[in-house]
Parts: C-alpha cells; structure tokens; sequence
C-alpha cells in the first residue's frame, strides 16, 4: 500500500521532465557512455561542470570538489543504457526511496520474518510520504542524497542484526554486509561518514541509566566497525588521487576554517528541525536565501523545543536517541559550508538525517504503544492516523507538481518567495534560453533588488550581456563591489570585469587578495593566465602575472 501511495503522490515529477541544473548532464562529453560510468572514480565534480550553465557559472567555494563516484555512476548509467530520459531516472530516484523505506520496515520488524506494529508502520509512513524529502528523489540531482540513505538504513539494519548474532562466523557475515552498505553511502556521499558513526556509537549505548554490557555490544559491533572504517580509508584513497592529491583533511580543515560556517550552523538545524516538524509543501528553497532572512516566530519556537527536548533526554539519560539526534544535526552541519551558494536547495539535504530521526523515533515505539495501551483503544487513534497520513500524502503529491517542469519549478519558487531574487534569476534565463528576450527583460526590471548578494549579482549580469545590455550587467559589478568590499566573490567578479576592460593594475591587485583565498585560488589563476596570453601587460605586471600563475600552490 505504501509503495503504491509513493507512486501515486510522486507522479507529477515521476512523469515530468528536465528541471534546474538537470540540465547539466545533456550533452556532457563525461556523462553520455558506459566508458564515463567506469571512470566515476577518477573524477570529482569540478569535471562534470558545464561552465555555461546558470548554475555553474561561479567558482567553487573552499573545501575543494566532491566525490561521490557511485551517484554519477547511477546517473551515467541511465544515460548510457537508455539515453537522456527523465522518466527512467526519476524511476530510479523513487526505487531507491522505497528501498530505504523497505529497509527502514525491516528495521521496525526486527528481522525479515518479523511483524511491523502500527506505530513503527507509521512512523516510516510518515518519512516515506514526507513532502520535504521528496527534493531527493523528485529532482534528479537529488540522487546522492537518496543513494546515501540507502547506505546508512542498509547499516542500521546490519548493525541491529550483530547484536543479535553469538558466533563469530555470522558476525563476520555481517560484517561483509556492513562493507556493502558502508561502500554505497560512502562514495555516494561524503556525509555518509559521520551519520554512520553516530549510529555505530548508538547502537553500543543504550537509553537509560544502566549501561551494563556497554564492552560486550562494543566488541560485538567492532566488526561492522571495521567495516565502516575500511569503506572510509578506500574512499578517500581514491578520492586523494581524483580530487588532485587531497584527501578528506583539507574538507574538514576548511570547514573549521570557515567563519561564516560556525555563522549558520546554528540556524541551518533549526531550519532542518522546523522542516520536518511542519510537513507542509513547499518549493525548492535556497540556502543563501532562507538564512539570509531573520528568525520567524516558529523558528524560534522550535529552536527552544531542541534546547527542551535536548535537556529531557539528558535528564532522562536517553543516550542513544541523543546520540542519533546529534548526528543528524552533525551530518547536517557540512551543508552550512555552502551555505552562501543560491542555487543549492535545503530539504534534500535532511534525507540522511530523516534517517536517523526515523531510527531514533523507532528506539521508543514500543513504550509508547504500551502507553497508549492503557489509556485508549488503538482503533481510536485509526482515524487521526490515517488523517494526517492522507495530509502527507496529498502535500507529497503538491510538492511533486513543483518538479514537474522546469517553468512549473521556477514559477512555484517566485510565488511562494515574492521577494527573494532568485527565481526571477531562473525565469529569466529559462527566457534567454527560450529565445524571448522581451519576457526575460521584464522579469528582470521587476526582479526585487533587497536581496541581490554579490552571487545573484554575478549570474544577473551575466543574464544581461546575453541580452546585449553590457552597461547594465557593469553597473551592476560595480555596486556589487562598492556595496561588499570584503566580500571576495565581489571581489572576483569586479576583477573579472576589469580584466575584459584591460585595467589591468587594479585587475591584478584584485587577483593578489583573491589567490589566498581558497575557494577562488584556482579561478583566479585561470583569469590571470587568460591576461598573460591576451598580451597588453606591462613588462613587471606579466613578471608578476606568470609568477602567480606558475608558482602559487592552491589549497582544495
């Protein structure tokens, strides 16, 4: 009943076509061919950018590319055997869905052969049907979220199997096992690494305050450890030698580097929290936007319910379920890096930690069906169930129809968020793409100015030399980096446009702040190698110029 509710309420973006940056992979020389599937692992996503396309245009951010080698396999995958055809990778994005919920049931029965009760059957219904986390399997490039979901619910599943295992041959047997699923959520995504831990750590404690056999769970998990970790080292082996000789280190390390990061982390959960609290259909909505805005009243609100909720389950020394909850929160906490990125979208990002919120809830499904037990009849509660299964069910089927098209797509975002810039951004470009200028020129002059960052400034402008108006799209650059001095992709775009103006000192000052700079380091270089094979510099700029270009090491 429940996959067939799935289809049903996906099939607006089931049946739907190309949205957003999907785009991206029509045409790409390095996603068209069985040839491309086994080289994913040697790639990382620097490679299969398009740098013509809306949402590529800006240089990549500090931490350096992803690796999710096994994501774009899938996706290659489908290219390759079928051609570029929505509807078979929407197909496979909602197979995977329902595998985790398959997964998840098996995780409330115990086992294979075990019986699912009402409770544990609804609290997966409801992360099945959950409108936000439809952005992992209604939008294509989605994929890695639910790849990695597949991974992390696989291990839950495996991990609560060795606990019950007594020989050391079905302990190795899990092991393998642990080894499968580790390596899917691995190299589908690298978050998968901290989800993992913590649900490893949580299934050595237990709720309450007697942690008696705490040595025996951790010996009988270690294996399933070990594999976990195996999983890991291979990953970042591999993704030392595809991300340019730089493993995981450098990620962490400009995370904890970046101040703007420690800036959202506290907010980019709280959104999370509120997400998943209010199951309501909403359209894609960007990072950069929602955290630029101040706290709502629910916001609030749900902040102080994680404070409360966080300070019972130490009081009531609920150990595992704080722990699943904190890596929930710290396989969130990665997102808050990119957070200034307008393009990337928030919900799919809480597919993982759903996960572990969904194995948390499980943990107390019993104790609350024995409460209920005693205090009504559990056909009474049939009814409200079933209410608030038919709301998800119908936000879920809402929420599909905004990944229907890519007009369908954009017009929900300017709709739902008048005042965020953004999707005029997307119409006007999908008006530039369209061949109607006239409407893109409209979109624009009516596009709400309050919010345009220095990044929407970028793409905006870039819009308006497609269209012919280079003076606008300068203006533009200029207020940017008049407005943000500091702000070093003002900065990049300013020094952009004064290399195509050929005022080159001022370029190259620019250049000079930008190169230490870890996410703009390589781009920069591009630009000022760019100025050294147009000509015009002086003789000590290009000395300089080569000099940067040749010999300045950027960090990834």
């Amino acid at each position: 009943m429940l996959a067939i509710a799935l289809c049903v309420t996906s099939y607006p973006a089931l049946t739907g076509g190309w949205i957003y940056d999907d785009f991206t992979m029509l045409g790409h020389p390095f996603m068209d061919g069985f040839d491309d599937v086994r080289a994913v692992f040697s790639r990382d996503s620097d490679e299969y950018i398009l740098y013509d396309c809306i949402a590529t245009e800006a240089p990549p951010k500090g931490g350096g590319a992803t690796y999710r080698p096994l994501s774009m396999a899938t996706l290659i995958g489908v290219n390759a055997a079928v051609g570029y055809r929505p509807l078979v990778h929407h197909a496979v994005s909602l197979a995977l869905h329902l595998l985790v919920v398959l997964l998840l049931l098996r995780l409330a029965a115990g086992s294979w052969r075990g019986r699912v009760s009402w409770g544990g059957a609804f609290v997966v219904a409801v992360f099945a049907l959950h409108p936000a986390l439809g952005e992992a399997y209604h939008f294509i490039n989605g994929r890695s979220d639910v790849l990695a979901g597949v991974g992390l619910a696989a291990l839950a599943v495996v991990v609560q199997q060795s606990l019950r295992e007594s020989t050391s041959r079905r302990a190795m047997v899990m092991a393998a096992w642990a080894l499968v699923a580790a390596t899917i959520g691995v190299f589908a995504k690298e978050t998968f690494v901290p989800a993992a831990a913590f649900l490893w750590l949580a299934f050595v404690l237990r709720d309450g305050p007697d942690q008696s056999g705490l040595g025996t769970r951790a010996r009988q998990l270690l294996p399933t450890l070990a594999a976990v970790g195996a999983a890991t080292a291979g990953m970042f082996v591999l993704r030392a030698q595809a991300v340019k000789g730089v493993g995981g280190a450098s990620t962490v390390s400009a995370l904890l580097r970046d101040d703007a990061f420690f800036d959202h982390l506290p907010r980019l959960i709280v959104l999370g929290a509120e997400t998943l609290i209010a199951p309501v259909p909403r359209p894609m909505r960007g990072l950069a936007y929602e955290l630029a805005q101040p706290w709502s009243p629910g916001e609030i609100a749900v902040l102080s319910l994680c404070v409360a909720l966080t300070a019972l389950l130490v009081w009531k020394r609920q150990w595992r379920t704080l722990t699943l909850l904190t890596g929930a929160a710290v396989t969130l906490a990665p997102t808050a890096h990119v957070a200034g990125f307008f393009w990337l979208g928030l919900d799919r990002y809480l597919y993982m930690p759903a996960v572990l919120v969904v194995v948390a809830a499980l943990e107390h499904v019993p104790a609350l069906e024995a409460w209920l037990r005693k205090r009504t009849r559990p056909e009474w509660l049939a009814l409200p169930a079933a209410a608030a299964l038919l709301w998800l069910a119908a936000a879920n089927f809402i929420t599909a129809g905004y990944y229907s098209s890519a007009s369908d797509f954009a017009l929900a975002m300017a709709v739902a968020r008048p005042n965020d810039p953004t999707p005029f951004i997307f119409r006007a470009n999908d008006a530039v793409e369209n061949d109607n200028p006239d409407a893109a020129r409209e979109l624009l002059s009516n596009m709400p100015s309050g919010g345009l960052t220095p990044v929407l400034v970028r793409f905006t402008s870039r819009i308006y030399r497609q269209l012919g108006d280079e003076g606008t799209a300068d203006q533009l650059i200029e207020a940017s980096y008049e407005a943000h001095p500091d702000d070093p992709q003002a900065q990049f775009i300013a020094m952009t446009l004064r290399g195509e103006q050929q005022r080159y000192d001022e370029a190259f000052e620019l250049a000079l702040t930008l190169v230490d700079e870890t996410g703009f380091c390589r781009a920069t270089k591009d630009e000022v190698r760019e100025w050294v094979d147009a000509g015009g510099l002086t003789e000590i700029l290009q000395t300089r110029a080569k000099a940067m270009a040749n010999e300045h090491r950027c960090e990834r």
